[in-house]
């Protein structure tokens, strides 16, 4: 059924090596494991030891029993009063009527806990009556709350104050397609959104999402420079799954574009004005490749979420630029719940053609809750000093963090604390320093020395109004030019 070199390689225990029953049984388990791969749920992995006093060794020998394959006649899912069996079945990698398989099984929880709907899986066997080759699957799932009807007021360390109406639906009508509409007016901004995402567009799992939306910015109200923004768009995506854990997303969006002056426009945006002009119609593809391998969507404990991404505008468009990034957070478990997270982020554009640069609105920014914690928000890297040192942002980022996340009770589900390590900074490559005298210095290229790390505890709770974010933080490295906050918060969830 197997070869004994592939059972041998699967052994945990080692010639020369001390004896521990730990590592034999894991052995079995391993072997148990693997013809349960192809169907031989039940085997019987039996060790008989051959101990010699004289020489204080043991010999090991293993004895297989695979017994009979075992079939699945059926599988039966519980605790779905929302969720249609076809969402859950989709999800499914063992198959009725074919061979018992524990890693498809395995596999079909995880599945099932990545889509975000359940507060738990539960996949279990049991034999059926008067048979020794058939067993029925038994799925059992929690369901979460997946939709919400927000109307209130939150507050965050970039957005400022908030008033919020929203209406989403992650699993609608028990589809598992999700459909989202938001209406949010912040400090900084106004924006209205529709989207809808139809995750198997096809019967292949091809999803599909149509957006539109709308938003005007106030810049300055951001602590960045005096301008405005509006901007409309529609835009595509579909997302092709290539293996179960690898997937391709490309997207076309039309974007509409004006910037207004002010009063306080500093004279860098002045001239990218009168050289470039204010109002731009672009078409903007993006292709992505991401790789998930975590446990579950919230609050995941192993696996890993990775993601490369390209986007730009066409050739001969009103701005010629490109963006691209990639991104990664790692877990490994320290328990059921507590885990090591590290994530790393780079993120780098530039303009061709006849765009000399990355657009000033286009630009990266570090600092706050979601990037470096411990440092004002879009704080980090180049400043104008002929703009009361406002950032400028750059097309160069570079940010880190790790984290330990535990519950801070074993019932809490829905709150993790956090211990955790910041690091980032933001660079213009193209900037001259000694020309603009922009401020700190050391950024006119990458140079990770100059990047800015901050320490500290934080705590996540997934609310009914949407994640809440609180952090405590001491920067480790911050300069007299560096703006710092010790305590950062965002209440409300922004879109």
């Amino acid at each position: 059924i197997v070869p004994a070199e592939e059972l041998m390689g699967l052994m945990q225990v080692e010639e020369g090596a001390l004896y521990s029953r730990a590592r034999v049984n894991a052995s079995i388990q391993a072997i148990q494991d693997r013809l349960g791969d192809d169907g031989y749920a039940f085997a019987r992995v039996q060790v008989h030891p051959e101990i010699d006093d004289d020489e204080n060794t043991v010999a090991l020998a293993f004895f297989v029993d695979p017994g009979i394959r075992v079939y699945v006649r059926r599988i039966n899912i519980t605790g779905n009063l929302r969720t249609q069996d076809e969402v859950i079945r989709r999800e499914m990698r063992q198959m009725e009527l074919a061979p018992l398989s524990s890693a498809a099984l395995r596999q079909s929880r995880v599945r099932l806990n990545r889509l975000g709907f359940f507060d738990f899986v539960d996949v279990d066997t049991v034999r059926v009556p008067g048979t020794e080759d058939q067993v029925d699957v038994n799925v059992a799932v929690s369901e979460r709350m997946t939709g919400e009807l927000q109307a209130g007021i939150g507050y965050g360390d970039v957005q400022g104050w908030l008033i919020n109406f929203s209406v989403s639906q992650d699993n609608l009508l028990g589809t598992g397609d999700r459909l989202s509409m938001v209406a949010n007016s912040s400090t900084v901004s106004n924006w209205y959104d529709l989207s809808y995402t139809d995750r198997y567009h096809t019967m292949e799992g091809v999803s599909r999402t149509l957006a539109a939306g709308y938003r005007e910015t106030r810049a300055r109200r951001a602590d960045l420079a005096d301008y405005d923004l509006t901007t409309g768009h529609l835009s595509v995506e579909y997302g092709i799954p290539v293996t179960e854990v690898d997937r391709v997303h490309a997207r076309v969006r039309y974007e509409r574009m004006e910037i207004f002056k002010r009063g306080g426009t500093p004279p860098r945006l002045l001239e990218f004005l009168e050289r470039e002009g204010s109002r731009f119609t672009m078409v903007k593809p993006r292709l992505a490749w991401s790789r998930d391998t975590r446990n579950r969507a919230i609050f995941a404990t192993s696996g890993a979420r990775q993601q490369f991404s390209l986007e730009g505008t066409l050739p001969d468009a009103d701005l010629e630029f490109y963006k691209t990034e990639y991104e990664q957070r790692r877990y490994w478990p320290l328990g059921e719940r507590t885990a090591i997270a590290l994530e790393g982020r780079l993120s780098y554009g530039d303009g061709y053609g006849e765009t000399e640069r990355l657009p000033f609105f286009e630009h990266y920014y570090a600092g706050g809750v979601r990037t470096v914690r411990g440092y004002r928000g879009n704080y980090l890297g180049p400043r104008d000093p002929q703009d009361a040192g406002r950032p400028m942002g750059g097309n160069a980022r570079v940010l880190t963090r790790a984290e330990v996340v535990f519950p801070p009770t074993a019932e809490a589900q829905s709150v993790r604390l956090q211990v955790f390590v910041d690091a980032g900074q933001v660079y213009d490559t193209h900037l001259d320093y000694e020309e603009s005298d922009a401020f700190p210095e050391g950024l006119d290229r990458v140079n990770l020395s100059e990047m800015r790390a901050a320490a500290g505890i934080g705590l996540v709770w997934m609310s009914p109004v949407g994640p809440l974010t609180f952090s405590f933080s001491e920067p480790l490295n911050a300069t007299d030019e560096d703006r710092t906050e010790i305590f950062q918060f965002s209440l409300g969830t922004f879109f």
